[in-house]
């Protein structure tokens, strides 16, 4: 007598992070998955694909895909910005208004494959809070200490006396009769 033994078909299927060695009567993919119960979401891919014919110890691999819609609220800098005031002195600044950051809601379309994200893409932006302005005066009024006449006197170049200014204070002087400007360090009274 002879004795013929037929064995299940072995395949081997990754679906997803697990491995699984399968034996099977079945004939195709779809088949043997429809045989170990194992379902297939709407976005999963199957390669071989299902209609496959099976043979000893093929490989299939079930990449399980998941879309999701996912939320993130971001902060939306505020912008400073800068005014003159004639009224103020020169040199001052002020806050005449501090600034308040924004917040915006982005929607993205978020793919993951096997549970590792693959894909990010902006469906919308939508603003939860506009930002609001800082607003910093600086003044453009000019100090003056003292009006007078200039006088020349033996000392090294780019100073001048003036008897209450501190001594290394820097003194903007401005020729009257010509508008012309000379920047000049306090180096003593008289």
């Amino acid at each position: 007598g002879q004795v013929i033994i037929e064995r299940a078909t072995p395949v081997k299927v990754f679906d997803a992070n697990a491995e699984h060695l399968f034996r099977t009567w079945q004939t195709t993919l779809r088949g043997l998955f429809e045989e170990k119960q194992i379902t297939l979401g709407q976005l999963d891919t199957v390669a071989p694909a299902q209609e496959t014919t099976l043979t000893p110890f093929l490989e299939a691999r079930i990449t399980r895909v998941e879309e999701t819609e996912v939320k993130v609220i971001e902060t939306i800098p505020f912008a400073t910005v800068e005014k003159e005031d004639s009224g103020l002195d020169r040199g001052v600044t002020k806050v005449t208004q501090e600034g308040l950051a924004g917040r915006k809601e982005l929607t993205y379309k978020v793919r993951r494959e096997n549970g590792v994200e693959v894909n990010r893409q902006l469906l919308g932006i939508s603003i939860l809070q506009q930002p609001k302005e800082k607003i910093v005066v600086r003044g453009t009024k000019t100090v003056i200490l003292g009006e007078g006449i200039a006088t020349w006197y033996s000392a090294p170049p780019m100073v001048a006396a003036h008897n209450s200014l501190p001594r290394g204070k820097k003194v903007l002087v401005r020729n009257l009769s010509n508008n012309k400007t000379v920047i000049v360090t306090i180096a003593g009274g008289g």
